[in-house]
């Protein structure tokens, strides 16, 4: 499939409100959707993994410019190649940013970490001390 089908970022900075297009395509897959928040482009990745059709965003232009989405895409396709789903590494990547916000927290607040030893202790202290005379 061809790629490399928008020429510059002069020619997405031309496009104007009221545009009668609603999508550009750079080819194999890498889409300009026009206009999708408040002025603001939205590139989108469009591929295919276990026969699902799926999509997902790399960002809006202009902070994303024409030469990042291209990379970023490269690297969704690499990762395709490779037998992996970019959905479902996003997700995982997005739990363990998550999950290391939790820890920060807890450490900012004095908390132990969540599976320390300590932490279940005070869990299952809280569960039974009801029942203590």
């Amino acid at each position: 499939m061809p790629r490399n089908l928008i020429s510059s970022d002069a020619t997405i900075r031309a496009i104007k409100p009221g545009d009668p297009r609603t999508r550009l395509s750079d080819g194999d897959g890498l889409v300009l959707l026009l206009f999708v928040k408040g002025g603001a482009h939205g590139w989108r990745f469009d591929y295919r993994f276990g026969g699902k059709r799926n999509m997902i965003s790399l960002g809006t232009y202009p902070d994303t410019t024409l030469a990042i989405a291209r990379r970023k895409a490269d690297a969704t396709r690499q990762l395709l190649a490779e037998g992996g789903d970019p959905s479902q590494q996003r997700k995982v990547e997005k739990a363990a940013f998550v999950q290391a916000r939790v820890a920060q927290d807890r450490l900012e607040q004095g908390l132990p970490a969540l599976d320390s030893f300590e932490a279940v202790a005070r869990e299952w202290f809280a569960v039974k001390k009801d029942g203590w005379a």
